[in-house]
């Protein structure tokens, strides 16, 4: 019984390893610091300005709206089939 008593004692009693601070562990890539400094690269280089883009390779409206078409209507069809399927 003594033993058990010492075994719980010195287990209760143990000690964590010291936690390494944050300034010396490697800095971990941030995904959102490397967007702002391609937006703020992109914003520099006019990319954003008016006539930045060629506006000629536009879709015209019926292949827009074929488009809309085609893809909603794939999106529904998958989304019926999967409730088909389930009930």
């Amino acid at each position: 019984m003594a033993r058990r008593e010492a075994t719980a004692r010195a287990f209760v009693h143990q000690e964590a390893a010291p936690k390494t601070s944050p300034a010396a562990q490697p800095p971990m890539p941030n995904p959102s610091h490397a967007l702002q400094r391609e937006l703020a690269q992109a914003v520099a280089a006019g990319v954003f300005e008016p006539g930045a883009y060629d506006m000629t390779q536009r879709w015209s409206s019926r292949r827009t709206a074929a488009f809309v078409v085609v893809t909603c209507g794939a999106f529904w069809a998958g989304v019926g089939w999967i409730a088909s399927r389930l009930l």
